[in-house]
């Protein structure tokens, strides 16, 4: 079995343009670096499946037979080439793909599966069968064969269009009203399908795996949902989501935070600030007074500003932000660099429309700032709303019990504040999103730049996001230009500093599902306290 590095995290320039630097962003050190993989195998099979490796490996079946076939690297393209024998035995070749790995398959009359999710596909079979799995919110499909598949099957939600040409017949499928255009829609790749005269063509629908590193905002609704419909419990990479309860309450259908009946512990995020409204560090756990519904609570634990932070940054690198890549490289620099040796940081990114994960939460400093430094210039259209929900539900929903923030750093304007409509829309409500932070452990900083450059959003922009950070407990930073951020980083760390985390259990234990009004206090006079109002508890 041959394996070779394969891609880490990367942003995806502008459709297949500059792959080279897209491959080039990946941050693997060793030799070869894999950009793709190609297998010819004449007389038999070929399939690739998605792997969360950072590895491409593939084997061959019969093992005893694998001297039928060779490889051989393609420096100029960092292509792996693996090549069987014609008129050997038949085979099957199997490539497990690393996310965002290129593809290509070469065969005669042997069949071609390929499930995973690459910026580029090419498939070329004369009468073998395709069969085709991939997210088809990040991917698009064309090709041409000399005569129709036998038979074409696409799942629910896959759309194709069919076209018959003089000695050829044309598709194109993909998940976007107009598959015919695909460049009107976010998508990560393409593949591109050959044929002479193939057999069947299947085309199934695959999940965006957990571990992808570049996901569709399209699909922050749906998953907003599902958690509000598992009363926001966490789901650790890998695990089976819990089934919906049998009857949610109503404030669950509110968007409104819900407790489930196996979770005892209430988790509170709290802002200090005193009459000057500067952050207030260095208080006792014997300084607060927690009440629900009136009743005075026991605190299971109180955590003050030196307790460890998770630290997410989503920087905002659509089109209405792209004057200032340079300079957002920076701020990414200097907000990671307000990190403690014990926090941890991770660096997420809007581009293409599109949610990429450049860095999940490290403490490794040195390979963030090689992260943040390979980022490209994309652009694209900002379905802001989703994204700050993607970026939340990466990494931080799961870590209820530790202190989390995200910070956003962005111009503030949604594509969905235009009336124009477009793909980059979000389908996050900005309330919706409101109402979702009052019950997520993750306080939001959003650090509004350069909003003021579009006058005719301004003004929304800014009080979406300020309502936003007030129901998670944090607060809004503003700055005229990126250039301009040198005094945000000091009251952004001050802030963090001034963070206090509450734990209690309840004494009302009977989570029959209603509200429950939560009040925190602190017992030195002309303090201010920033935190979530309540919970409906079930």
């Amino acid at each position: 079995m041959r394996q070779a590095r394969g891609p880490g995290h990367v942003i995806r320039l502008v459709f297949l343009c500059a792959l080279a630097a897209v491959w080039a962003i990946r941050g693997v050190a060793a030799a070869p670096v894999v950009q793709a993989i190609r297998v010819e195998n004449p007389a038999g099979s070929i399939s690739a499946a998605p792997t969360p490796a950072d590895q491409v490996s593939y084997r061959i079946d019969p093992p005893e037979a694998r001297a039928a076939c060779r490889e051989q690297w393609l420096e100029e393209s960092q292509t792996l080439l693996v090549r069987c024998r014609e008129g050997g035995p038949a085979l099957e070749v199997a490539v497990e793909l690393p996310i965002g790995t290129g593809f290509a398959a070469v065969t005669k009359n042997g069949a071609i599966t390929f499930r995973g999710l690459s910026p580029e596909v090419s498939l070329s079979t004369d009468t073998g069968d395709l069969r085709i799995a991939v997210p088809w919110s990040l991917m698009r499909l064309s090709g041409f064969s000399l005569s129709r598949p036998k038979r074409v099957s696409a799942a629910r939600g896959i759309s194709v269009r069919t076209f018959d040409q003089p000695g050829q017949w044309l598709i194109v499928a993909g998940s976007s009203p107009t598959p015919e255009l695909p460049l009107e829609g976010a998508y990560f790749g393409e593949i591109r399908i050959r044929g002479g005269s193939p057999g069947r063509l299947e085309l199934e629908q695959l999940a965006v795996p957990a571990y992808s590193w570049v996901k569709p905002p399209s699909e922050a609704a749906s998953m907003l949902q599902a958690w509000l419909k598992r009363g926001g419990r966490p789901v650790r990479r890998g695990q089976a989501a819990a089934p919906p309860p049998k009857s949610a309450p109503s404030g669950a259908d509110a968007g409104l935070p819900v407790f489930s009946a196996e979770v005892r512990m209430v988790n509170l995020t709290v802002s200090v600030t005193g009459r000057d409204g500067r952050p207030v560090t260095g208080l006792n756990p014997e300084d607060f007074e927690v009440l629900e519904d009136g009743a005075v609570q026991t605190l299971a634990s109180a955590q003050s500003g030196e307790a460890p932070f998770n630290l997410a940054l989503l920087l905002d690198l659509s089109g209405s932000t792209r004057g200032y890549r340079e300079a957002m490289k920076e701020v990414a620099r200097r907000f990671a660099g307000i990190a403690r040796n014990q926090d941890k940081v991770a660096v997420y990114a809007l581009g293409n429309t599109l949610f990429y994960v450049l860095s999940r939460l490290t403490s490794d400093r040195e390979a963030l700032l090689e992260k943040i430094d390979t980022i490209p210039p994309v652009e694209g259209q900002t379905p802001l709303y989703d994204t700050i929900y993607l970026a939340c539900a990466e990494e931080l929903l799961e870590r209820n019990a530790e202190r989390n923030a995200l910070i956003v750093i962005t111009d503030g304007v949604d594509s969905s504040l235009s009336k124009i409509p477009s793909a980059g829309r979000s389908r996050i409500a900005p309330a919706a999103l409101r109402d979702a932070a009052t019950r997520m452990n993750v306080l939001i900083y959003p650090v509004l730049t350069g909003t003021d450059d579009w006058p005719l959003f301004a003004t929304a922009a800014r009080r979406n996001l300020a309502q936003l950070a007030q129901a998670s407990g944090g607060r809004t930073f503003e700055a005229k230009s990126v250039e301009a951020m040198d005094p945000v980083y000091a009251q952004v760390e001050e802030e963090l500093r001034s963070v206090y985390t509450l734990s209690y259990y309840p004494r009302n234990q009977n989570f029959d599902g209603r509200w429950r009004r939560v009040q925190v206090r602190v017992k030195v006079p002309g303090l201010r306290v920033r935190t979530r109002d309540g919970y409906y508890a079930w």
